[in-house]
Protein backbone atom coordinates (compact mmCIF):
# COMPACT_ATOMS: atom_id res chain seq x y z
CA UNK A 1 0.00 0.00 0.00
CA UNK A 2 1.26 3.32 -0.92
CA UNK A 3 2.30 5.45 2.23
CA UNK A 4 1.43 8.68 2.41
CA UNK A 5 4.32 10.60 1.42
CA UNK A 6 4.35 9.45 -1.57
CA UNK A 7 0.44 9.57 -1.85
CA UNK A 8 0.95 13.09 -1.26
CA UNK A 9 3.62 13.30 -3.77
CA UNK A 10 0.89 11.50 -6.29
CA UNK A 11 -1.63 14.03 -5.66
CA UNK A 12 0.68 16.95 -6.33
CA UNK A 13 1.69 15.44 -9.95
CA UNK A 14 -2.17 14.92 -11.10
CA UNK A 15 -3.04 18.76 -10.01
CA UNK A 16 0.47 19.69 -12.06
CA UNK A 17 -1.21 17.75 -15.08
CA UNK A 18 -4.75 19.11 -15.20
CA UNK A 19 -3.56 23.16 -13.98
CA UNK A 20 -0.24 23.77 -15.32
CA UNK A 21 0.90 21.32 -17.75
CA UNK A 22 4.34 22.82 -18.88
CA UNK A 23 5.36 22.12 -15.08
CA UNK A 24 4.16 19.02 -15.35
CA UNK A 25 6.08 17.81 -18.31
CA UNK A 26 8.73 19.32 -16.61
CA UNK A 27 9.42 16.73 -14.14
CA UNK A 28 12.16 14.12 -14.82
CA UNK A 29 11.74 10.55 -14.52
CA UNK A 30 12.71 9.12 -10.85
CA UNK A 31 16.03 7.67 -10.07
CA UNK A 32 16.25 3.83 -9.29
CA UNK A 33 17.93 2.26 -6.32
CA UNK A 34 20.77 1.86 -7.86
CA UNK A 35 21.54 5.32 -9.33
CA UNK A 36 21.97 6.95 -5.75
CA UNK A 37 25.69 5.78 -5.03
CA UNK A 38 26.89 8.31 -8.23
CA UNK A 39 25.77 10.88 -6.47
CA UNK A 40 25.67 10.78 -2.87
CA UNK A 41 28.89 8.49 -1.98
CA UNK A 42 31.06 11.57 -1.82
CA UNK A 43 28.46 13.00 0.72
CA UNK A 44 29.80 12.74 4.19
CA UNK A 45 26.14 12.88 5.93
CA UNK A 46 22.85 10.67 5.83
CA UNK A 47 19.55 11.80 4.28
CA UNK A 48 16.26 10.78 5.61
CA UNK A 49 14.20 7.94 3.65
CA UNK A 50 11.55 10.68 2.46
CA UNK A 51 14.75 11.96 0.46
CA UNK A 52 14.78 8.66 -1.46
CA UNK A 53 11.02 8.57 -1.79
CA UNK A 54 10.86 12.22 -3.07
CA UNK A 55 13.77 11.60 -6.06
CA UNK A 56 12.74 7.99 -7.15
CA UNK A 57 9.36 9.71 -7.50
CA UNK A 58 10.68 12.67 -9.67
CA UNK A 59 14.41 13.21 -10.40
CA UNK A 60 13.89 17.28 -9.96
CA UNK A 61 12.55 19.78 -12.99
CA UNK A 62 14.23 20.76 -16.23
CA UNK A 63 16.22 23.18 -16.43
CA UNK A 64 16.89 25.15 -19.90
CA UNK A 65 20.03 27.12 -18.21
CA UNK A 66 23.11 26.90 -16.06
CA UNK A 67 21.62 25.66 -12.70
CA UNK A 68 24.40 27.93 -10.79
CA UNK A 69 23.54 30.87 -12.50
CA UNK A 70 20.31 30.82 -14.32
CA UNK A 71 16.63 30.18 -13.68
CA UNK A 72 14.47 27.03 -14.13
CA UNK A 73 11.06 28.24 -16.11
CA UNK A 74 9.19 25.37 -14.40
CA UNK A 75 7.84 25.54 -10.93
CA UNK A 76 7.07 22.88 -8.81
CA UNK A 77 5.12 25.30 -6.52
CA UNK A 78 4.74 28.86 -6.56
CA UNK A 79 8.19 30.58 -7.30
CA UNK A 80 10.15 27.33 -7.03
CA UNK A 81 11.81 24.99 -9.13
CA UNK A 82 12.71 21.82 -7.91
CA UNK A 83 16.21 20.65 -8.60
CA UNK A 84 17.48 17.52 -9.95
CA UNK A 85 19.95 15.64 -7.88
CA UNK A 86 22.16 16.71 -10.48
CA UNK A 87 21.17 20.50 -10.41
CA UNK A 88 21.28 20.22 -7.01
CA UNK A 89 25.21 19.33 -6.35
CA UNK A 90 25.94 21.64 -8.82
CA UNK A 91 24.75 24.32 -6.56
CA UNK A 92 25.88 22.70 -3.59
CA UNK A 93 29.96 23.00 -5.08
CA UNK A 94 29.00 26.66 -6.16
CA UNK A 95 27.86 28.07 -3.16
CA UNK A 96 29.39 25.74 -0.27
CA UNK A 97 31.95 28.22 0.70
CA UNK A 98 28.65 31.44 1.02
CA UNK A 99 26.24 28.78 2.88
CA UNK A 100 29.05 28.19 5.28
CA UNK A 101 29.41 31.24 6.43
CA UNK A 102 25.68 31.49 6.66
CA UNK A 103 25.89 28.55 9.08
CA UNK A 104 29.27 29.52 11.03
CA UNK A 105 26.72 32.79 12.05
CA UNK A 106 23.60 31.01 12.50
CA UNK A 107 25.75 28.56 14.88
CA UNK A 108 27.86 32.02 16.70
CA UNK A 109 25.21 34.62 16.77
CA UNK A 110 21.66 32.73 17.10
CA UNK A 111 20.77 31.26 20.99
CA UNK A 112 18.04 29.39 19.75
CA UNK A 113 18.22 25.47 19.78
CA UNK A 114 18.07 24.91 15.97
CA UNK A 115 21.74 26.40 15.62
CA UNK A 116 22.93 23.99 16.84
CA UNK A 117 21.48 21.26 14.50
CA UNK A 118 24.17 19.18 13.10
CA UNK A 119 23.89 20.04 9.51
CA UNK A 120 24.68 23.86 10.64
CA UNK A 121 27.48 22.93 12.75
CA UNK A 122 28.93 20.82 9.68
CA UNK A 123 27.67 22.46 6.66
CA UNK A 124 25.70 19.59 5.60
CA UNK A 125 22.92 20.45 3.36
CA UNK A 126 21.39 19.81 -0.37
CA UNK A 127 19.49 22.50 -1.69
CA UNK A 128 15.99 20.88 -2.28
CA UNK A 129 14.44 23.78 -4.01
CA UNK A 130 15.56 27.28 -6.08
CA UNK A 131 13.89 30.32 -6.58
CA UNK A 132 16.50 32.52 -8.10
CA UNK A 133 20.17 31.49 -7.77
CA UNK A 134 20.68 33.47 -4.43
CA UNK A 135 17.45 32.15 -2.71
CA UNK A 136 16.76 28.24 -2.02
CA UNK A 137 15.36 25.88 0.69
CA UNK A 138 18.37 23.57 1.80
CA UNK A 139 17.44 20.18 3.13
CA UNK A 140 19.69 20.01 6.17
CA UNK A 141 22.32 16.44 6.87
CA UNK A 142 22.61 14.47 9.79
CA UNK A 143 25.24 11.92 10.62
CA UNK A 144 22.43 9.15 11.66
CA UNK A 145 19.61 8.14 9.86
CA UNK A 146 17.33 8.41 12.76
CA UNK A 147 17.94 12.26 13.02
CA UNK A 148 16.20 15.41 12.49
CA UNK A 149 16.31 16.78 9.05
CA UNK A 150 14.42 19.97 8.64
CA UNK A 151 14.96 21.89 5.94
CA UNK A 152 16.23 26.16 5.85
CA UNK A 153 15.13 28.45 3.79
CA UNK A 154 18.74 30.90 2.71
CA UNK A 155 18.69 34.31 0.73
CA UNK A 156 22.64 35.22 0.75
CA UNK A 157 21.40 38.03 0.74
CA UNK A 158 19.23 38.29 4.13
CA UNK A 159 20.35 34.91 5.95
CA UNK A 160 18.42 32.02 7.03
CA UNK A 161 15.28 30.67 8.37
CA UNK A 162 14.04 27.20 9.14
CA UNK A 163 11.00 26.71 6.84
CA UNK A 164 9.99 23.02 7.45
CA UNK A 165 10.32 20.64 9.95
CA UNK A 166 11.61 17.52 7.54
CA UNK A 167 10.78 16.39 4.15
CA UNK A 168 7.32 14.88 5.55
CA UNK A 169 6.27 18.55 6.81
CA UNK A 170 7.41 20.10 3.20
CA UNK A 171 5.50 17.42 1.24
CA UNK A 172 2.31 17.41 3.46
CA UNK A 173 2.69 21.21 3.12
CA UNK A 174 2.66 21.46 -0.30
CA UNK A 175 -0.05 18.78 -0.77
CA UNK A 176 -2.31 20.94 1.67
CA UNK A 177 -1.91 24.00 -0.21
CA UNK A 178 -2.85 22.16 -3.94
CA UNK A 179 -5.91 20.59 -2.44
CA UNK A 180 -7.36 23.71 -0.39
CA UNK A 181 -6.75 26.49 -2.84
CA UNK A 182 -4.11 28.37 -1.17
CA UNK A 183 -1.88 27.39 -4.48
CA UNK A 184 -3.69 28.35 -7.74
CA UNK A 185 -3.00 29.39 -11.37
CA UNK A 186 -3.78 32.59 -12.86
CA UNK A 187 -3.45 33.15 -16.75
CA UNK A 188 -1.73 36.43 -17.62
CA UNK A 189 -2.26 38.55 -21.26
CA UNK A 190 0.20 36.55 -22.48
CA UNK A 191 -1.63 33.34 -22.20
CA UNK A 192 1.07 31.36 -19.77
CA UNK A 193 -0.64 29.82 -16.77
CA UNK A 194 1.00 31.17 -13.42
CA UNK A 195 1.09 29.03 -9.99
CA UNK A 196 0.66 31.65 -7.57
CA UNK A 197 -0.66 31.54 -3.63
CA UNK A 198 -2.97 32.70 -1.13
CA UNK A 199 0.37 33.58 1.14
CA UNK A 200 -1.79 34.24 4.72
CA UNK A 201 -3.61 30.63 4.13
CA UNK A 202 -0.22 28.98 3.06
CA UNK A 203 1.31 30.27 6.60
CA UNK A 204 -1.62 28.73 8.24
CA UNK A 205 -1.18 25.21 6.43
CA UNK A 206 3.06 25.34 7.22
CA UNK A 207 2.21 26.13 10.75
CA UNK A 208 -0.32 23.07 10.92
CA UNK A 209 2.30 20.87 9.51
CA UNK A 210 5.72 22.49 10.66
CA UNK A 211 4.91 23.01 14.54
CA UNK A 212 8.93 22.61 15.63
CA UNK A 213 9.96 25.45 13.07
CA UNK A 214 6.92 27.91 13.96
CA UNK A 215 7.71 26.74 17.80
CA UNK A 216 11.58 28.34 17.34
CA UNK A 217 10.17 31.53 15.45
CA UNK A 218 7.49 32.61 18.32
Amino acid sequence: MMNTFKQNLKYIENWLERNNRESYFALEEGLEADEFPKYLDDLDFSLPKHFYDLYEWRNGMEWYDNPTYGMSPYRLIPGYTFNSLEASLEIHDAYFEIVREIFEYEARETKQGHSSHYGIVNCCFLPILTLDHRTHIFLLGNNREDGSYPLVYIAFDDGLSFCFDSLSGMISTFFECFKSGAYYTQQRPSGEVELRQNSEACRQIERRFNPICYRNLS
